[in-house]
Protein backbone atom coordinates (compact mmCIF):
# COMPACT_ATOMS: atom_id res chain seq x y z
CA UNK A 1 0.00 0.00 0.00
CA UNK A 2 2.76 2.49 0.89
CA UNK A 3 4.77 1.69 -2.29
CA UNK A 4 1.40 2.15 -4.64
CA UNK A 5 0.58 6.10 -2.50
CA UNK A 6 4.52 6.95 -3.41
CA UNK A 7 4.34 5.98 -7.27
CA UNK A 8 1.12 7.85 -7.83
CA UNK A 9 2.94 10.95 -5.75
CA UNK A 10 5.87 10.66 -8.09
CA UNK A 11 3.78 10.75 -11.08
CA UNK A 12 1.61 13.56 -10.04
CA UNK A 13 5.01 15.50 -9.59
CA UNK A 14 6.06 14.76 -13.10
CA UNK A 15 3.07 15.87 -14.42
CA UNK A 16 3.52 19.04 -12.68
CA UNK A 17 6.74 19.68 -13.85
CA UNK A 18 5.18 19.31 -17.65
CA UNK A 19 2.57 21.76 -17.19
CA UNK A 20 4.91 24.38 -15.69
CA UNK A 21 7.17 24.04 -18.24
CA UNK A 22 4.29 24.70 -20.75
CA UNK A 23 2.93 27.53 -18.94
CA UNK A 24 5.87 29.47 -18.75
CA UNK A 25 6.51 28.81 -22.57
CA UNK A 26 3.53 30.75 -22.98
CA UNK A 27 3.96 33.97 -21.48
CA UNK A 28 7.40 34.25 -23.76
CA UNK A 29 5.38 33.65 -26.83
CA UNK A 30 3.82 36.71 -26.02
CA UNK A 31 6.91 39.08 -24.93
CA UNK A 32 6.05 41.19 -28.47
CA UNK A 33 2.94 42.50 -27.13
CA UNK A 34 2.88 42.21 -23.25
CA UNK A 35 5.79 43.92 -21.07
CA UNK A 36 7.92 40.65 -19.83
CA UNK A 37 7.16 39.79 -16.01
CA UNK A 38 9.83 39.83 -13.30
CA UNK A 39 11.39 36.37 -13.08
CA UNK A 40 10.15 36.12 -8.82
CA UNK A 41 6.66 36.42 -9.81
CA UNK A 42 7.28 33.37 -12.58
CA UNK A 43 8.24 31.46 -9.96
CA UNK A 44 5.87 32.11 -7.98
CA UNK A 45 2.69 31.39 -10.09
CA UNK A 46 4.29 27.86 -10.69
CA UNK A 47 5.19 27.24 -7.51
CA UNK A 48 1.65 27.60 -6.21
CA UNK A 49 0.16 25.60 -9.15
CA UNK A 50 2.56 22.57 -8.23
CA UNK A 51 1.72 22.56 -5.12
CA UNK A 52 -2.22 22.84 -5.95
CA UNK A 53 -2.07 20.09 -8.65
CA UNK A 54 0.39 18.33 -6.28
CA UNK A 55 -2.41 18.64 -3.05
CA UNK A 56 -5.47 18.00 -5.50
CA UNK A 57 -3.57 14.81 -6.59
CA UNK A 58 -2.79 13.52 -3.28
CA UNK A 59 -5.99 13.81 -1.94
CA UNK A 60 -7.76 11.92 -4.39
CA UNK A 61 -5.01 9.16 -3.93
CA UNK A 62 -6.03 9.01 -0.18
CA UNK A 63 -9.50 8.86 -1.32
CA UNK A 64 -9.20 5.79 -3.70
CA UNK A 65 -6.74 3.82 -1.07
CA UNK A 66 -9.83 4.59 1.73
CA UNK A 67 -12.14 2.96 -0.54
CA UNK A 68 -10.87 0.06 -1.65
CA UNK A 69 -9.33 -0.79 1.72
CA UNK A 70 -12.20 -2.33 3.34
CA UNK A 71 -13.13 -4.85 -0.06
CA UNK A 72 -9.29 -6.47 -0.09
CA UNK A 73 -8.30 -9.81 1.84
CA UNK A 74 -5.54 -9.55 4.43
CA UNK A 75 -2.76 -11.07 4.34
CA UNK A 76 -3.72 -14.03 6.97
CA UNK A 77 -6.67 -14.63 5.02
CA UNK A 78 -4.66 -14.75 1.60
CA UNK A 79 -1.74 -16.78 3.24
CA UNK A 80 -1.50 -20.09 2.17
CA UNK A 81 -0.07 -23.09 4.67
CA UNK A 82 1.76 -25.98 2.98
CA UNK A 83 3.88 -28.52 5.41
CA UNK A 84 7.44 -29.45 4.25
CA UNK A 85 8.26 -33.19 3.93
CA UNK A 86 11.67 -33.88 4.61
CA UNK A 87 11.17 -37.06 3.24
CA UNK A 88 11.99 -39.18 6.65
CA UNK A 89 9.97 -42.46 8.30
CA UNK A 90 10.16 -41.43 11.73
CA UNK A 91 8.44 -37.37 10.86
CA UNK A 92 5.36 -36.75 8.46
CA UNK A 93 2.94 -34.16 8.40
CA UNK A 94 -0.60 -34.93 7.43
CA UNK A 95 -3.58 -32.51 7.26
CA UNK A 96 -7.56 -33.18 9.12
CA UNK A 97 -10.47 -32.17 7.72
CA UNK A 98 -10.75 -29.28 9.94
CA UNK A 99 -9.38 -26.07 8.86
CA UNK A 100 -5.43 -25.45 9.43
CA UNK A 101 -5.64 -28.82 11.56
CA UNK A 102 -2.71 -30.92 10.93
CA UNK A 103 -1.26 -34.25 12.50
CA UNK A 104 2.34 -33.97 12.97
CA UNK A 105 4.69 -37.10 13.65
CA UNK A 106 8.02 -36.76 15.12
CA UNK A 107 9.97 -34.44 16.90
CA UNK A 108 9.46 -31.19 14.77
CA UNK A 109 7.15 -29.79 12.01
CA UNK A 110 8.10 -27.08 9.13
CA UNK A 111 5.48 -25.77 7.51
CA UNK A 112 5.79 -22.93 4.49
CA UNK A 113 3.86 -19.82 4.11
CA UNK A 114 3.15 -17.57 0.93
CA UNK A 115 2.83 -14.41 2.80
CA UNK A 116 5.44 -13.05 5.30
CA UNK A 117 4.58 -13.56 8.34
CA UNK A 118 6.32 -10.89 11.30
CA UNK A 119 5.99 -13.40 14.25
CA UNK A 120 4.73 -16.41 15.57
CA UNK A 121 3.49 -18.02 19.45
CA UNK A 122 2.66 -21.17 20.59
CA UNK A 123 0.51 -21.42 23.46
CA UNK A 124 0.66 -24.76 25.15
CA UNK A 125 4.24 -25.51 27.12
CA UNK A 126 6.35 -28.55 25.45
CA UNK A 127 6.95 -26.69 22.22
CA UNK A 128 8.95 -23.81 20.67
CA UNK A 129 7.81 -22.10 17.35
CA UNK A 130 10.21 -20.14 15.14
CA UNK A 131 10.25 -17.68 12.40
CA UNK A 132 12.64 -18.58 9.69
CA UNK A 133 13.60 -17.73 6.10
CA UNK A 134 12.36 -13.87 6.02
CA UNK A 135 8.99 -15.32 7.39
CA UNK A 136 8.47 -17.93 4.80
CA UNK A 137 9.01 -20.79 7.24
CA UNK A 138 7.66 -21.56 10.61
CA UNK A 139 9.15 -24.60 12.25
CA UNK A 140 8.19 -25.49 15.60
CA UNK A 141 9.55 -28.14 17.77
CA UNK A 142 8.85 -30.13 20.53
CA UNK A 143 10.15 -32.05 24.00
CA UNK A 144 10.24 -35.56 24.07
CA UNK A 145 7.58 -35.32 26.87
CA UNK A 146 5.22 -33.48 24.90
CA UNK A 147 3.02 -35.91 23.42
CA UNK A 148 2.04 -39.29 26.08
CA UNK A 149 3.33 -42.36 24.61
CA UNK A 150 0.31 -43.66 23.53
CA UNK A 151 -1.59 -40.96 22.53
CA UNK A 152 -1.25 -37.05 21.21
CA UNK A 153 -1.17 -33.61 22.51
CA UNK A 154 -2.98 -30.35 21.01
CA UNK A 155 -1.25 -26.86 20.13
CA UNK A 156 -2.15 -24.27 19.06
CA UNK A 157 0.01 -21.70 16.68
CA UNK A 158 -0.84 -17.68 16.57
CA UNK A 159 0.68 -16.39 13.02
CA UNK A 160 1.33 -12.42 13.15
CA UNK A 161 1.53 -10.81 10.04
CA UNK A 162 2.92 -7.65 8.57
CA UNK A 163 -0.46 -5.94 8.23
CA UNK A 164 -1.22 -6.42 11.79
CA UNK A 165 -4.01 -9.58 10.73
CA UNK A 166 -3.72 -12.86 12.61
CA UNK A 167 -4.21 -17.01 12.13
CA UNK A 168 -4.25 -20.13 13.91
CA UNK A 169 -2.93 -23.69 13.52
CA UNK A 170 -3.40 -26.62 15.35
CA UNK A 171 -0.77 -29.24 15.50
CA UNK A 172 -1.79 -32.74 16.87
CA UNK A 173 1.61 -33.83 18.09
CA UNK A 174 2.60 -37.79 19.01
CA UNK A 175 5.48 -39.97 19.17
CA UNK A 176 7.43 -36.71 20.04
CA UNK A 177 10.19 -39.27 21.78
CA UNK A 178 12.07 -40.70 18.75
CA UNK A 179 15.21 -41.34 18.57
CA UNK A 180 16.52 -41.42 15.32
CA UNK A 181 20.20 -43.12 14.64
CA UNK A 182 22.01 -43.07 11.41
CA UNK A 183 22.02 -46.65 9.32
CA UNK A 184 25.63 -47.23 10.72
CA UNK A 185 24.73 -46.74 14.13
CA UNK A 186 21.95 -49.13 13.80
CA UNK A 187 23.77 -52.08 11.92
CA UNK A 188 26.03 -51.76 15.06
CA UNK A 189 22.62 -52.14 17.37
CA UNK A 190 23.74 -56.28 17.87
CA UNK A 191 27.62 -55.56 18.93
CA UNK A 192 26.65 -52.90 21.21
CA UNK A 193 24.23 -55.20 22.98
CA UNK A 194 27.01 -57.73 23.52
CA UNK A 195 29.20 -55.34 24.91
CA UNK A 196 26.81 -54.20 27.64
CA UNK A 197 25.74 -57.76 28.50
CA UNK A 198 29.57 -58.55 28.75
CA UNK A 199 29.95 -55.18 30.97
CA UNK A 200 27.14 -56.61 32.98
CA UNK A 201 28.44 -60.29 33.15
CA UNK A 202 31.57 -58.48 34.55
CA UNK A 203 30.30 -56.77 37.23
CA UNK A 204 29.88 -53.33 35.37
CA UNK A 205 27.11 -51.74 35.34
CA UNK A 206 25.04 -51.36 31.53
CA UNK A 207 24.81 -47.71 31.76
CA UNK A 208 27.06 -45.49 29.30
CA UNK A 209 29.69 -44.64 31.89
CA UNK A 210 29.89 -48.19 32.80
CA UNK A 211 29.96 -49.77 29.47
CA UNK A 212 33.19 -47.23 28.81
CA UNK A 213 34.48 -48.33 31.84
CA UNK A 214 34.27 -52.02 30.92
CA UNK A 215 36.39 -51.00 27.12
CA UNK A 216 39.04 -48.95 29.19
CA UNK A 217 39.64 -51.31 31.70
CA UNK A 218 39.19 -54.53 29.01
CA UNK A 219 41.93 -52.10 26.48
CA UNK A 220 44.18 -51.65 29.58
CA UNK A 221 44.51 -55.39 30.68
CA UNK A 222 45.22 -56.29 26.42
CA UNK A 223 47.95 -53.34 26.28
CA UNK A 224 49.71 -54.82 29.69
CA UNK A 225 49.44 -58.14 28.52
CA UNK A 226 50.32 -57.16 24.81
CA UNK A 227 53.63 -54.85 26.10
CA UNK A 228 54.38 -58.36 28.26
CA UNK A 229 54.44 -61.69 26.18
CA UNK A 230 54.36 -59.73 22.70
CA UNK A 231 57.84 -59.32 22.31
CA UNK A 232 58.42 -62.80 24.11
CA UNK A 233 55.70 -64.49 21.76
CA UNK A 234 57.04 -62.90 18.74
CA UNK A 235 60.67 -64.11 18.99
CA UNK A 236 59.82 -67.66 20.12
CA UNK A 237 57.89 -67.98 17.01
CA UNK A 238 61.02 -66.58 15.19
CA UNK A 239 62.87 -69.08 16.30
CA UNK A 240 60.31 -72.19 15.77
CA UNK A 241 60.06 -70.61 12.08
CA UNK A 242 63.86 -70.64 11.66
CA UNK A 243 64.29 -74.03 13.44
CA UNK A 244 61.66 -75.51 11.54
CA UNK A 245 63.50 -74.82 8.68
CA UNK A 246 66.66 -77.59 9.72
CA UNK A 247 65.85 -81.13 8.81
CA UNK A 248 67.64 -82.29 11.97
CA UNK A 249 64.57 -80.04 14.33
CA UNK A 250 62.36 -81.91 12.14
CA UNK A 251 63.25 -85.24 12.85
CA UNK A 252 63.75 -84.31 16.72
CA UNK A 253 59.98 -83.39 16.91
CA UNK A 254 59.03 -86.64 14.99
CA UNK A 255 60.84 -88.88 18.18
CA UNK A 256 59.09 -85.91 20.55
CA UNK A 257 55.52 -86.92 19.12
CA UNK A 258 56.26 -90.82 18.82
CA UNK A 259 57.38 -91.10 22.65
CA UNK A 260 54.95 -88.81 23.68
CA UNK A 261 52.35 -90.97 21.66
CA UNK A 262 53.99 -94.32 23.50
CA UNK A 263 53.24 -93.43 26.82
CA UNK A 264 50.12 -92.18 26.29
CA UNK A 265 49.39 -95.66 25.07
CA UNK A 266 50.93 -97.57 27.75
CA UNK A 267 49.80 -95.71 30.49
CA UNK A 268 46.19 -95.42 28.95
CA UNK A 269 45.64 -97.93 26.43
CA UNK A 270 43.86 -100.19 29.06
CA UNK A 271 41.48 -97.40 29.33
CA UNK A 272 40.91 -97.00 25.63
CA UNK A 273 40.63 -101.35 25.49
CA UNK A 274 38.06 -101.67 28.30
CA UNK A 275 35.65 -99.13 26.69
CA UNK A 276 35.98 -100.87 22.77
CA UNK A 277 35.65 -104.07 24.77
CA UNK A 278 32.34 -103.09 26.58
CA UNK A 279 31.03 -101.87 23.48
CA UNK A 280 31.55 -104.86 21.80
CA UNK A 281 29.83 -106.80 24.76
CA UNK A 282 27.32 -104.51 24.92
CA UNK A 283 26.25 -104.92 21.42
CA UNK A 284 26.84 -108.74 21.77
CA UNK A 285 24.81 -108.96 24.72
CA UNK A 286 22.01 -107.00 22.56
CA UNK A 287 22.18 -109.47 20.00
CA UNK A 288 22.39 -112.39 22.04
CA UNK A 289 19.04 -111.23 23.82
CA UNK A 290 17.61 -111.00 20.38
CA UNK A 291 18.27 -114.12 19.16
CA UNK A 292 16.80 -115.91 22.42
CA UNK A 293 13.50 -113.72 21.68
CA UNK A 294 13.21 -114.97 18.19
CA UNK A 295 14.18 -118.12 19.15
CA UNK A 296 11.59 -118.34 21.83
CA UNK A 297 9.15 -116.58 19.60
CA UNK A 298 9.80 -119.78 16.96
CA UNK A 299 9.26 -122.20 19.84
CA UNK A 300 5.95 -120.90 20.59
CA UNK A 301 4.49 -120.50 17.31
CA UNK A 302 5.61 -124.80 16.96
CA UNK A 303 4.30 -125.76 20.48
CA UNK A 304 0.81 -127.10 19.78
CA UNK A 305 -2.36 -126.32 22.27
CA UNK A 306 -2.70 -130.43 23.98
CA UNK A 307 0.59 -129.63 25.46
CA UNK A 308 -1.05 -126.63 27.74
CA UNK A 309 -2.54 -128.84 30.35
CA UNK A 310 -5.74 -126.63 31.09
CA UNK A 311 -6.99 -127.64 27.10
CA UNK A 312 -5.61 -131.02 26.55
CA UNK A 313 -7.18 -132.56 23.98
CA UNK A 314 -9.61 -129.94 23.50
CA UNK A 315 -7.42 -128.76 21.26
CA UNK A 316 -9.02 -129.99 17.93
CA UNK A 317 -12.67 -127.62 19.22
CA UNK A 318 -10.41 -124.30 18.63
CA UNK A 319 -8.71 -125.57 15.63
CA UNK A 320 -12.34 -126.81 13.93
CA UNK A 321 -13.84 -123.41 14.76
CA UNK A 322 -11.08 -120.80 14.50
CA UNK A 323 -8.20 -122.78 12.58
CA UNK A 324 -5.54 -122.58 15.58
CA UNK A 325 -3.24 -125.24 16.97
CA UNK A 326 -0.61 -123.66 18.58
CA UNK A 327 0.03 -121.62 21.52
CA UNK A 328 1.30 -118.69 19.10
CA UNK A 329 -1.74 -118.77 17.36
CA UNK A 330 -4.11 -119.02 20.00
CA UNK A 331 -2.46 -116.06 22.24
CA UNK A 332 -2.46 -113.90 19.03
CA UNK A 333 -6.54 -114.36 18.32
CA UNK A 334 -6.65 -113.22 21.68
CA UNK A 335 -4.42 -110.14 22.25
CA UNK A 336 -4.50 -108.74 18.84
CA UNK A 337 -7.54 -110.25 16.96
CA UNK A 338 -8.31 -112.21 14.08
CA UNK A 339 -7.04 -110.39 10.69
CA UNK A 340 -9.06 -109.52 7.73
CA UNK A 341 -7.93 -111.91 4.70
CA UNK A 342 -8.22 -111.36 0.65
CA UNK A 343 -8.92 -114.19 -1.32
CA UNK A 344 -5.60 -115.41 -1.68
CA UNK A 345 -5.47 -115.64 2.14
CA UNK A 346 -3.02 -112.58 2.13
CA UNK A 347 -3.89 -110.50 5.39
CA UNK A 348 -5.62 -106.90 4.29
CA UNK A 349 -3.54 -103.82 5.60
CA UNK A 350 -5.12 -100.60 6.50
CA UNK A 351 -4.26 -97.19 4.55
CA UNK A 352 -3.10 -94.68 6.28
CA UNK A 353 -4.49 -92.09 3.95
CA UNK A 354 -8.03 -93.39 4.31
CA UNK A 355 -8.52 -95.19 7.05
CA UNK A 356 -7.50 -92.73 9.34
CA UNK A 357 -4.78 -94.59 11.75
CA UNK A 358 -1.55 -94.09 12.32
CA UNK A 359 1.32 -95.97 9.71
CA UNK A 360 3.37 -99.01 11.04
CA UNK A 361 7.01 -98.15 12.12
CA UNK A 362 10.01 -100.43 12.85
CA UNK A 363 12.47 -100.17 15.86
CA UNK A 364 13.57 -97.20 14.84
CA UNK A 365 10.83 -95.02 14.36
CA UNK A 366 11.02 -95.18 10.47
CA UNK A 367 8.03 -95.67 8.59
CA UNK A 368 7.16 -98.84 7.01
CA UNK A 369 6.29 -98.65 3.15
CA UNK A 370 5.47 -100.63 0.64
CA UNK A 371 7.04 -102.20 -2.56
CA UNK A 372 5.24 -98.45 -4.23
CA UNK A 373 6.83 -96.28 -1.22
CA UNK A 374 3.36 -95.82 0.24
CA UNK A 375 3.06 -96.29 3.73
CA UNK A 376 1.79 -99.81 5.77
CA UNK A 377 -1.43 -99.60 8.14
CA UNK A 378 -2.21 -101.88 10.64
CA UNK A 379 -4.37 -105.04 9.16
CA UNK A 380 -7.83 -104.94 9.32
CA UNK A 381 -9.44 -106.96 11.68
CA UNK A 382 -12.52 -108.73 11.95
CA UNK A 383 -12.16 -108.65 15.99
CA UNK A 384 -9.93 -107.06 18.41
CA UNK A 385 -9.51 -110.29 20.86
CA UNK A 386 -9.85 -110.00 24.63
CA UNK A 387 -10.59 -106.21 23.84
CA UNK A 388 -14.16 -107.12 22.42
CA UNK A 389 -14.84 -109.63 25.44
CA UNK A 390 -14.59 -107.15 28.38
CA UNK A 391 -16.54 -104.71 27.26
CA UNK A 392 -19.61 -107.52 25.79
CA UNK A 393 -22.73 -108.07 27.69
CA UNK A 394 -22.56 -111.43 26.38
CA UNK A 395 -20.09 -113.77 25.13
CA UNK A 396 -22.29 -115.47 22.70
CA UNK A 397 -22.66 -112.44 21.25
CA UNK A 398 -18.85 -112.17 20.37
CA UNK A 399 -16.34 -113.66 18.56
CA UNK A 400 -16.22 -116.98 20.69
CA UNK A 401 -19.47 -117.89 19.90
CA UNK A 402 -18.23 -120.41 17.24
CA UNK A 403 -16.77 -122.65 20.25
CA UNK A 404 -19.21 -121.79 22.36
CA UNK A 405 -22.35 -123.00 20.21
CA UNK A 406 -23.74 -126.14 20.73
CA UNK A 407 -22.07 -126.88 24.02
CA UNK A 408 -18.23 -127.14 22.86
CA UNK A 409 -16.76 -125.17 25.72
CA UNK A 410 -18.67 -123.11 28.56
CA UNK A 411 -17.77 -119.60 28.57
CA UNK A 412 -15.90 -120.39 31.96
CA UNK A 413 -13.92 -122.96 29.96
CA UNK A 414 -13.04 -120.41 27.01
CA UNK A 415 -11.90 -117.58 28.76
CA UNK A 416 -9.33 -120.06 30.46
CA UNK A 417 -7.82 -121.43 27.97
CA UNK A 418 -6.92 -117.85 26.66
CA UNK A 419 -5.97 -117.34 30.02
CA UNK A 420 -3.34 -120.02 29.77
CA UNK A 421 -2.06 -119.79 26.60
CA UNK A 422 -1.17 -115.89 27.09
CA UNK A 423 0.31 -116.59 30.36
CA UNK A 424 2.34 -119.07 28.64
CA UNK A 425 3.55 -116.67 26.17
CA UNK A 426 4.45 -114.46 28.60
CA UNK A 427 5.87 -116.28 31.25
CA UNK A 428 7.66 -119.36 29.87
CA UNK A 429 8.60 -117.58 26.59
CA UNK A 430 8.78 -113.97 27.56
CA UNK A 431 6.77 -112.56 25.24
CA UNK A 432 6.34 -109.38 27.21
CA UNK A 433 3.41 -107.85 24.48
CA UNK A 434 1.03 -110.32 25.94
CA UNK A 435 1.27 -108.91 29.43
CA UNK A 436 -1.82 -106.55 28.53
CA UNK A 437 -4.30 -108.58 27.24
CA UNK A 438 -2.98 -111.49 29.89
CA UNK A 439 -4.06 -108.76 32.46
CA UNK A 440 -7.63 -107.92 30.90
CA UNK A 441 -8.37 -111.40 30.63
CA UNK A 442 -7.45 -111.97 34.37
CA UNK A 443 -9.61 -109.45 35.51
CA UNK A 444 -12.71 -110.57 33.25
CA UNK A 445 -12.86 -114.04 34.88
CA UNK A 446 -12.05 -112.66 38.57
CA UNK A 447 -15.43 -109.55 37.70
CA UNK A 448 -17.22 -112.64 36.54
CA UNK A 449 -16.39 -114.93 39.57
CA UNK A 450 -17.26 -112.36 41.75
CA UNK A 451 -20.69 -111.80 40.69
CA UNK A 452 -21.85 -115.41 40.85
CA UNK A 453 -21.58 -118.35 43.60
CA UNK A 454 -20.55 -120.83 40.87
CA UNK A 455 -16.60 -120.58 40.26
CA UNK A 456 -14.85 -122.54 37.93
CA UNK A 457 -12.51 -125.48 39.13
CA UNK A 458 -9.67 -126.01 36.86
CA UNK A 459 -8.68 -129.90 36.89
CA UNK A 460 -4.89 -130.88 35.54
CA UNK A 461 -6.65 -131.79 32.10
CA UNK A 462 -9.85 -130.49 31.92
CA UNK A 463 -12.35 -128.02 33.47
CA UNK A 464 -15.49 -128.35 35.78
CA UNK A 465 -17.51 -126.49 38.51
CA UNK A 466 -17.83 -126.34 42.10
CA UNK A 467 -19.76 -124.49 44.54
CA UNK A 468 -17.96 -121.67 46.67
CA UNK A 469 -13.98 -121.03 45.90
CA UNK A 470 -11.93 -122.72 42.74
CA UNK A 471 -10.30 -125.70 43.58
CA UNK A 472 -7.67 -125.42 41.14
CA UNK A 473 -5.24 -123.39 39.12
CA UNK A 474 -5.05 -119.75 39.45
CA UNK A 475 -6.43 -116.70 38.07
Amino acid sequence: MTDTRARSVTLVVLGLLVLASVTMAAPAAAASSSPAPSAGAVDTVAVESIETDVAMQTNETNNTTATTNPDRPSLAERSRIAPVDIGAEYASITAKQEADGYNVVGEFAIFSVTEEVEAARIQQPGAEVRVLDGGQTIQVDFAEDAAPPDGESLFTIKLFYTDGSERSVSLYASDTNQIVASAELQEMSTFLRSVRSDAEANGYETTTEGIRAYYEDTKEQAEIFSNLLGPELAAFFAVIVTASQSSLFIAFVGVVIILTARYIYTTHGHKIRAKKNAGNAAKDKREKYQRFYEEQREAAAEEPLSSIDEIGGRDILWNDRFGVSTVKQLADLAAVGDPQRDESGNIIMADPETDDVDPLTDANGDVLTDKNGDPIGPPKLRHHGVSDLVDAEALTSTWLEPILRSGYLTEDEALVHLKYVLKRMSAHYGQREYDDALGQIQQLISDRNSGTDITYAESDRGSGYSGGTATGGDD
